[in-house]
């Protein structure tokens, strides 16, 4: 762990954020898109993973997202986070269907919804994360 990685764990302890998958372990062959380890809650640390090992975050089109996210490498590896994997309304990071955000190793990374809406209002659509490295 990093100063850093551990400063997060504490705060986001402190805001009463809960780690929801206990020290992820990313398997061998985990390295896509296709074949990640899907992130079941807002923020998880991982332990362990393969060179790029890879996550994906929950859907934003069926709201089961949430607002935000954090993920903590702790693994000796870079991971890379991917948004939901749909081919009928692919998902966006950073304004790019599909697109992986890469945290190297003791660093973390934090994303949250963008809505396609505007400040008056109209009807909203979130299929973007926009997500940045902790470093």
């Amino acid at each position: 762990m990093s100063l850093a990685n551990d400063s997060l764990l504490a705060a986001l302890g402190q805001e009463g954020v809960n780690l929801s998958d206990d020290d992820i372990v990313i398997a061998a062959g985990m390295n896509t898109q296709a074949n990640s380890y899907a992130i079941k809650g807002q923020a998880v640390r991982v332990a362990s993973a393969p060179a790029n090992g890879a996550l994906q975050l929950k859907s934003l089109l069926s709201n089961e997202a949430p607002y935000m996210w954090w993920v903590i490498n702790d693994s000796g590896q870079t991971i890379v986070v991917f948004p939901f994997l749909s081919t009928a309304f692919p998902e966006k990071q950073g304004g790019v269907n599909n697109a992986g955000l890469s945290i190297p190793a003791g660093q973390s990374g934090y994303g949250f919804k963008v809505s396609q809406t505007t400040r008056g209002g109209g009807a909203t659509n979130t299929v973007d994360w926009r997500s940045a490295v902790i470093p």
